[in-house]
């Protein structure tokens, strides 16, 4: 997922139009070159652009990895576009799972571990209780 970059942006206090970077306007650092009014709002709603998108796939690359590990298909048609967290996933996913074949721990150690391999993983630690990927990269907004 891209954004047209620059972005042209219409100043909601002073309605200049101008041209911003994609960088600029993530790291909530763009600002209207007439006035000074900060575009953070745009670059909010772009980050939530972009994290909706993380979420989804970061949800569906835990999901594919337990279907690999486990030899099994799980149906996430009722589920997965409502973005839940990562413990949520896993609770949605063990009523797919025979309780014999594996345990609430044990899926949830599934899931960090799932979580971890997912190449844009950069937690030191899993937050189940998060949103996906504030579990898998929490600092994803302050490196820019």
């Amino acid at each position: 997922m891209k954004f047209v970059d620059p972005m042209p942006i219409r100043c909601p206090k002073c309605a200049a139009e101008s041209s911003q970077s994609e960088a600029d306007l993530l790291a909530l650092r763009a600002k209207c070159p007439m006035c000074g009014e900060s575009f953070a709002d745009a670059g909010q709603r772009m980050r939530s652009t972009y994290d909706d998108f993380g979420d989804f796939a970061t949800i569906a690359g835990i999901q594919v990895a337990i279907e690999r590990r486990l030899g099994i298909k799980i149906d996430d048609s009722q589920w997965i576009e409502k973005h839940p967290t990562l413990r949520q996933a896993a609770q949605e996913i063990h009523r797919q799972v025979p309780a014999e074949r594996l345990t609430d721990a044990e899926l949830l150690r599934l899931v960090e571990e799932a979580a971890t391999s997912l190449r844009w993983c950069d937690a030191k630690t899993i937050d189940l209780d998060a949103r996906p990927m504030d579990a898998v990269d929490p600092g994803r907004w302050e490196r820019r």
